[in-house]
């Protein structure tokens, strides 16, 4: 899609006694450099109008990931994992915590575990579903998807009988 119309845009711009059918041409032939440029230029607008349609959302995600790779069926989906947090508060914080720590003898409740922050980020934020029939490369879909989603976010990708 060209938003300049060269033609009409080269005859404007020649007085009214040079506009023959030779010099035109001669024009024209100077400008070509400049119309190959311009349709590299508009080809990349276009692309990267295409990437800023899409964010880091979920439902954004799985749209760019299914124009990608699955445009008929779309049954790539993305699922969201919770994670768990268990805070600890100081007394004086005066916030009345919903989990105490106990120690083994004193009481009969669920053992609480808690974790480093180094294993809470293996812990994966989603998954991305892939059915078995689509082929796809690993690490190109990796840079598809790290290039929207939220950084500190992990994620792996698993294939899955439709």
């Amino acid at each position: 899609m060209s938003l300049l119309n060269w033609d009409q845009l080269l005859r404007q711009a020649l007085p009214t006694f040079k506009r023959k059918p030779r010099y035109l041409d001669f024009v024209r032939a100077l400008t070509w450099p400049l119309r190959a440029l311009n349709a590299l230029f508009n080809t990349f607008r276009n692309r990267t109008r295409y990437q800023l349609l899409f964010t880091g959302q979920t439902i954004y995600l799985e749209h760019y990931l299914n124009d990608l790779y699955d445009p008929t069926d779309r049954l790539i989906f993305i699922e969201n994992l919770e994670r768990d947090f268990v805070y600890l508060y100081n007394v004086s914080e005066g916030v009345v915590p919903p989990e105490y720590l106990f120690n083994l003898g004193e009481v009969d409740a669920l053992p609480l575990y808690l974790k480093n922050l180094a294993e809470i980020d293996l812990e994966d934020s989603f998954i991305v579903w892939v059915p078995v029939g689509i082929s796809y490369g690993e690490v190109v879909m990796r840079a598809q998807i790290d290039q929207y989603r939220a950084s500190g976010r992990s994620y792996s990708i698993q294939t899955y009988v439709p």
